[in-house]
């Protein structure tokens, strides 16, 4: 069931990028309307795809148990899918309007895988301990869960193997493996808080440093304007005094051609 599912995803996914997207954005490309490119065209959506590729190792988790040939399938699909996406991101689609920087897409991503293996691990436990097999067909057929087999085959072992399986589901094991996973979990939101509150001066540290920007451009141009008027004001004073002494001169000068003909009219 889970490699139909996969199966039928990926044929759903190719037939639609190679017979339905990428017709249409050859047919936006020769006719650029606006309404076309509003209506048509594709934008590369990283949180989908990201959605994709977790939803064929969900299933990849969640059949491997009962298939165990599906993780071969899975890894054909995975290597399909990475250039189906490449061709979907290059003649396909186009860049995405909001873009995401790659640490936020990594971190949504290993949420996702977080919750489906989880979600995964739960559906196969609750198989294993609840679901009666088949009857008729089958490895576990005449037991009432697959569970006992598991108990047979481990009561089998020799009794040194067999404690250290049995120690594994004792509370000596149980206990301190929750007191560490606390103490992690506890260090991890440490750690994140700390970044987060870094993040934080960080960001105050650069509106401050924009305010300061801000601050010394007004005050260079408050300079620059002073000193433009303190350089206007020294040129009208050179010119009033160069305007000055030309005068000066020039009244010199009559005087001395006045002082020049008196003296000319006495010779005579």
């Amino acid at each position: 069931m889970c490699w139909r599912l996969m199966l039928t995803d990926f044929a759903a996914l190719a037939g639609l990028n190679i017979f339905v997207y990428f017709p249409l954005r050859i047919f936006i490309d020769h006719f650029p309307a606006a309404w076309l490119r509003t209506l048509f065209l594709q934008e590369f959506e990283i949180p989908r795809h990201v959605l994709d590729v977790v939803y064929n190792q969900a299933l990849c988790w969640l059949g491997v148990f009962f298939s165990p040939l599906l993780p071969g399938v899975a890894a054909l699909l995975c290597f399909l899918f990475f250039y189906l996406k490449r061709f979907t991101c290059i003649r396909v689609c186009t860049p995405p309007t909001l873009s995401l920087h790659s640490i936020r897409s990594s971190a949504f991503y290993m949420l996702v895988s977080l919750f489906s293996f989880f979600a995964s691990l739960l559906i196969v436990v609750f198989s294993l301990a609840e679901i009666r097999p088949s009857r008729s067909c089958g490895p576990y057929r005449g037991l009432d869960t697959m569970w006992r087999e598991i108990q047979k085959t481990v009561d089998e072992l020799p009794a040194w193997l067999r404690n250290f399986f049995y120690y594994f589901g004792s509370a000596g094991f149980a206990v301190p493996l929750v007191i560490i996973l606390l103490l992690a979990m506890y260090y991890y939101s440490a750690i994140a808080a700390a970044n987060k509150h870094m993040i934080e001066v960080l960001k105050e540290q650069l509106v401050l440093e924009g305010h300061d920007k801000q601050f010394l451009l007004g005050k260079l141009n408050e300079l620059n304007s002073l000193t433009r008027s303190r350089l206007g004001e020294r040129r009208e004073n050179v010119v009033g005094e160069r305007m000055t002494e030309g005068v000066h001169f020039a009244e010199m000068g009559s005087r001395s051609s006045s002082d020049a003909q008196v003296v000319t009219h006495q010779g005579l």
